[in-house]
């Protein structure tokens, strides 16, 4: 039983739901009954099934997170992810998700690139590698969004290189 924030996907679309559960592995097997029964409470997202087949949905685990923390994190991808499916209500509906515009949080490779001062190709590849962390909220290279605390991280690590350099000089 996972708690956390989940996704799902769709490649056809290149569309996003995002939900948050206590259960997440139970509420996405309730989505996928859902879809099939053609009960989905999300008629859009019913109608991407309808059309393109439970093949095109990618159900993905974003976050696990505490129980406590589940609307806070829920909100955090919402704002991440820009195109997305969810349903548009205000705060007091229950069970509604709220689409907020993208998060000043993050960055575009090439705005995280002029950060650091180095070519968009740079900060992609090191992406790529697994050493800067960023978040894929569509298609393309440009749909790439990086959190500005990876400044902060990748400062972190710098630092502990330096150090590390430093006491291996001094042996």
């Amino acid at each position: 039983m996972s708690c956390g924030v989940y996704r799902i996907y769709s490649k056809a679309t290149n569309e996003a739901y995002i939900g948050s559960s206590s259960n997440i592995e139970a509420r996405l097997a309730t989505h996928k009954t859902k879809f099939k029964t053609k009960k989905h409470p999300n008629q859009k997202l019913q109608e991407i099934f309808n059309q393109h087949g439970i093949d095109n949905l990618l159900f993905e685990i974003l976050e696990l997170c505490a129980h406590d923390k589940l609307e806070e994190r829920e909100k955090f991808y919402i704002n991440l992810i820009g195109k997305n499916i969810n349903i548009q209500m205000n705060d007091h509906e229950k069970n509604r998700k709220i689409y907020i515009g993208m998060d000043a949080d993050f960055l575009s490779v090439n705005e995280f690139a002029k950060l650091i001062n180095v070519h968009p190709q740079t900060v992609r590849r090191s992406i790529k590698n697994g050493h800067i962390n960023a978040f894929k909220t569509g298609i393309g290279k440009s749909t790439l969004r990086i959190p500005i605390s990876e400044i902060n991280r990748m400062a972190i690590v710098n630092l502990e290189k330096i150090i590390d350099k430093k006491i291996e000089e001094r042996m």
